[in-house]
This record gives C-alpha cells, sequence and structure tokens, in this order.
C-alpha cells in the first residue's frame, strides 16, 4: 500500500474510527488525539499489513489500542476538565445511555457491528478475538441492552 493509498483508507474511515474512539473515551478531544496517534502508530506500521483487505480492521484495532493507552494515560494524572464536549449526535438518547451502561466487552462489539457496520471476522480481527467470542458478545450485548431498554431482544437480531 503506497502514501496515497494509505491516506485515501484512513480518509475513508476516519469518521467510522472516530466513533469507535468515542465509544470508549467520551470525549472528543481525546478521541482526536487517539486517532492522530492510531494513524501515526499505522504509518509507521504499515509494513506489518499483510493484506489490504484487512485495513480497516487492522485500523481499527490500532485506534482501540491508542484510546486504550489515552484511558490509562488519562487514569494516570486526572485533570478537571472546564469545557464539555458534545457527544456526536445520536438517533435515540435511550439507546446511547443503555450503551454507556454496557461492559466496553459489550459495548464495543456492538457499536462496531451494529453501528459501524463491520463483519463478525473485522470485529474478530479488531478486537484480537475468535469469531466465536464475538458472536457471544454480541447476543450478550443484545440481551443486555434489551433488559436496560425494557423491550424484546428479538428486535435487535
Amino acid at each position: 500500500m503506497d502514501e496515497q493509498a494509505f491516506l485515501d483508507a484512513v480518509r475513508r474511515d476516519q469518521a467510522m474510527l472516530y466513533r469507535v474512539a468515542y465509544t470508549l473515551l467520551h470525549n472528543g478531544e481525546d478521541c482526536n488525539d487517539a486517532l492522530q496517534d492510531a494513524v501515526v502508530n499505522a504509518w509507521r506500521r504499515l509494513h506489518t499489513l499483510r493484506d489490504e483487505k484487512a485495513f480497516r480492521a487492522w485500523m481499527t484495532r490500532i485506534t482501540v489500542n491508542c484510546a486504550k493507552d489515552m484511558l490509562r494515560r488519562r487514569r494516570l494524572e486526572t485533570v478537571e476538565l472546564t469545557e464539555t464536549i458534545a457527544a456526536p449526535p445520536v438517533a435515540d438518547p435511550g439507546l446511547s445511555d443503555a450503551l454507556a451502561r454496557l461492559k466496553e466487552g459489550l459495548r464495543l462489539p456492538i457499536t462496531l457491528y451494529y453501528m459501524e457496520g463491520l463483519s463478525v471476522a473485522e470485529i474478530a480481527q479488531a478486537m484480537r478475538l475468535p469469531q466465536g467470542t464475538v458472536k457471544n458478545r454480541l447476543a450478550r450485548g443484545r440481551k443486555k441492552l434489551a433488559e436496560l431498554l425494557g423491550e424484546e431482544e428479538t428486535e435487535w437480531k
């Protein structure tokens, strides 16, 4: 993959990667920082990408790692924010609240699958989990969301 193809792929997936980072960080500035770190790290490690078709999952994994690094740094240095940054617009605030209450291990696969349209295989690659584990987490996440929203789980399938 050459530089132009890399930049095109990053631009194509930029909004999705931002939303993935936001799922973990809940802060716009941190998301931008994590994305910037992810792009730099991806460029430096581009030689490790074996299949260009897997770029989206590979880049998602790097973004998740950068966001988790940001969370670790945030725990080490707690700073009081004076400005609140608005979350990306959500069609259903109740759903957004319910998603925020899920554990990260369930929230991230649900977000990647239902909101970002990644396949089970792409999520498995991005999260470095077996596909069966991803399917299990999707099922558990749907069930927990149904409980939190007071709905029938069948609406999520």
